[in-house]
């Protein structure tokens, strides 16, 4: 449950009483306070009603607001003949996520041109058409934005402002959320990848086959603005380039875009292309038709019954190992630091090989002895590291247990 602080910061910045406020949106109090104490879900119309009776810009009264003291109230002047900002609805709330089904966003564009990797036309517009929820960037992933934005603005000694997500006047089909906008110069905006601390990614090609440069000159159709910064955590931490406008590539994009979303709004399904992700799309969604030949049904129970029997071997197979597991714990406990059981009668039963190291073991604990044994082609060496650290050696080699066959006794004749 949450408490929308920012009405009370707002009602004494313009001098106005609650029940004031209550009498002017022809509600009782015990409304308006179910609304300020998280009683009742708080939306972007009643925000956008309550900001109008106080006349103030509807960001000013978005829960949240406190935690982000850069966002500005209102976009820029100069992106006003360009977008107008959405709603400013709780992130993940129903009326966030149908306010993004009204049009694609800038992410979307990659797909729609063929070249998304986890998207196409068709998997897009079965997300529209089904009204898949939309999620927001997770919190860890919103830390590294402002992170990242920080150091751009250390960077260019030029303050930089958050600003709320906008949808296109011109394109209506189209909405963007970009990470920051220079202060002083609004045609410049700020787009951030987070990602890049998990994987590497790879600064944007000038070419419409280049996902990033895609979402970015989509940034720029929808905001009118004529540059971006594209800021990532790159091998030593935050580093950005610029980005232009590119009128024949924003072209192109503008036609796939335009395309797609006339299919997802008229329900009429996109060409099949060749793409792997529309192929799984289909498998997934579709099931092949009955008269293809492709799949057959399972009349008398049969085809159930033998696939409920074979998850039971399934779950006994795993019974299995994991008791195998809790046998060789019992083995590796009884061999202590030898290598080999023997019998009553001195034939080896048991043995305890070894398959090598735990390299991330070993630089993790012993990071001077694992520097000592690296060879210059950044590779362990397991016979140095034996030889002359046999301590550490025994710590951190890999093993199995071995479990000899019982002899087999000479045939008779």
């Amino acid at each position: 449950m949450q408490t929308w602080t920012e009405l009370g910061r707002v009602l004494g910045k313009v001098g106005r009483t609650r029940g004031w406020l209550a009498a002017e949106l022809g509600i009782n109090r015990r409304t308006l306070s179910n609304w300020e104490h998280g009683h009742t879900p708080l939306d972007g119309a009643k925000v956008t009603r309550v900001a109008r009776a106080l006349g103030v810009p509807p960001a000013a009264l978005t829960p949240g607001r406190d935690a982000d003291p850069k966002l500005l109230t209102e976009i820029p002047h100069r992106w006003r003949e360009h977008c107008a900002a959405l709603p400013p609805d709780p992130p993940g709330s129903v009326s966030w996520r149908r306010e993004r089904r009204n049009s694609l966003d800038i992410a979307d564009l990659p797909g729609a041109l063929g070249i998304g990797g986890a998207s196409s036309p068709l998997s897009i517009w079965i997300n529209y058409t089904r009204n898949e929820p939309r999620h927001d960037r997770s919190d860890w992933d919103q830390r590294l934005v402002t992170l990242i934005r920080d150091a751009v603005e250390i960077d260019l000694g030029q303050p930089v402002r958050t600003v709320p997500t906008v949808r296109s006047t011109v394109y209506s089909w189209l909405h963007a959320t970009p990470d920051g906008v220079l202060e002083n110069s609004p045609q410049t905006l700020i787009i951030t990848e987070p990602q890049s601390i998990r994987r590497r990614s790879h600064w944007p090609r000038h070419t419409v086959t280049d996902p990033t440069y895609v979402g970015l000159q989509g940034a720029m159709i929808v905001t009118g603005a004529t540059e971006v910064i594209y800021a990532k955590i790159g091998d030593q931490g935050p580093e950005h380039r610029t980005v232009t406008a590119d009128q024949a590539a924003q072209k192109q994009i503008l036609a796939a875009g335009e395309a797609l979303w006339s299919h997802i709004v008229d329900r009429s399904r996109p060409p099949i292309d060749w793409l792997t992700v529309t192929q799984e799309t289909l498998e997934v969604l579709y099931q092949p038709d009955l008269d293809a030949g492709k799949v057959v049904i399972d009349d008398d129970g049969t085809a159930e019954q033998l696939a409920d029997r074979r998850n039971e071997i399934d779950a006994h197979l795993r019974d299995l190992e994991r008791e195998r597991r809790q046998i060789d714990a019992k083995l590796r406990s009884i061999l202590g630091s030898r290598s080999a059981i023997l019998d009553d009668r001195g034939r080896k039963i048991i043995e305890l090989r070894t398959r090598g190291i735990h390299a991330e073991r070993l630089m993790h604990d012993y990071p001077e002895v694992a520097s000592a044994v690296t060879t210059q082609r950044a590779a362990i060496d397991d016979r140095a590291l034996s030889a002359d650290y046999p301590d550490v050696y025994n710590k951190v080699r890999a093993t199995e247990i071995k479990v000899l066959p019982p002899e087999t006794p000479p045939p008779t004749h």
